[in-house]
């Protein structure tokens, strides 16, 4: 009886410790890619995937701490970078009077770094123990709480600018009162699923999937109706009033007979308010488990790593 008790307190033990020190540190590689109002390769995707336009995936980098409560459970916090873009010049469907021909003669661009910090909950759906050979491997999934910076860009004569300063829909002026300067740092909610799995008793691979839901819809700096152009020569003094209202409105580029007018005067539709942008990280990970603190207590026979 003795020593059924003395090797129960030894096997409780040695769990408590090995959770106590079960800290890992890795680096993620791989790519983003958006989907708002100029990132979809389809006009009205039905899907999930034909809302992503493939062309666009960029490469995108992480790095993490992960803290493991025990095989189910962990917490991860993350510092992620990577680009998104959006072209309405690669919609597929441009047959006149469909969404891809709005979006064709819209004929707006962007591009974005994003920098992000989250915490993420990671739910295993096997157990998990880094370093084990028993309980090497499992599929996840992930939900947390994070913030990002992002500061679109459009070219402009040749030289990439920056949109939110000049309130491209009439942010920040008087004649639009509810369209304020958007902020560009901004909170989202990571999700996702995942894959883990131990190469031996220090490094541990993966591979992650991750959905970004934003409350902005001003990632790519479209979101509501075109603005009346006066209002560009209220906010700003001379050229950067004339380069306002160039990248607020660039059907012309493309339309120089002024076809598309109808479509993008003052007041019409130039992005879709309803749906807040959103991002995604694919990611490569590489992860090193930090090696637990040495016990006292030794192992008994048979139970050693």
């Amino acid at each position: 009886m003795k020593k059924v008790i003395t090797l129960s307190v030894a096997m409780m033990l040695m769990a408590t410790l090995a959770f106590s020190q079960a800290h890992e540190a890795g680096l993620s590689l791989g790519a983003s890619n958006f989907m708002g109002d100029l990132g979809k390769r389809m006009p009205k995707g039905n899907t999930y995937f034909s809302n992503i336009t493939a062309s666009l995936f960029r490469p995108a980098g992480a790095a993490f701490y992960r803290y493991n409560f025990n095989k189910r459970i962990s917490l991860r916090a993350n510092l992620s970078y990577g680009s998104l873009e959006g072209n309405d010049a690669l919609v597929e469907s441009k047959e006149p009077g469909s969404d891809g021909w709005f979006r064709y003669n819209r004929n707006l661009h962007f591009k974005t770094h994003i920098i992000e910090a989250s915490v993420v909950a990671e739910v295993n759906i096997m157990p998990y123990e880094p370093g084990s050979k028993i309980d090497r491997m499992t599929p996840y999934v992930f939900g947390g709480v994070g913030l990002f910076y992002f500061n679109p860009k459009a070219v402009y004569k040749g030289e990439w600018v920056e949109l939110q300063p000049l309130g491209t829909e009439g942010q920040g002026s008087e004649q639009y009162p509810d369209r304020e300067k958007y902020s560009l740092i901004q909170p989202s909610i990571p999700l996702g699923i995942g894959f883990k799995y131990n190469i031996n008793q220090k490094l541990s691979i993966g591979i992650e999937f991750g959905h970004r839901f934003t409350f902005t819809d001003y990632i790519d700096d479209v979101s509501k109706t075109y603005p009346d152009k006066e209002v560009f020569d209220e906010q700003h003094d001379g050229e950067k009033a004339e380069m306002a209202k160039d990248l607020s409105n660039r059907s012309d580029e493309i339309n120089t007979e002024g076809e598309s007018s109808q479509i993008t005067g003052p007041g019409k539709q130039r992005g879709n308010p309803d749906v807040n942008d959103q991002y995604m990280f694919s990611m490569i990970s590489l992860t090193y488990n930090f090696p637990k603190q040495k016990s006292h207590f030794s192992c008994p026979s048979g139970f050693e790593y």
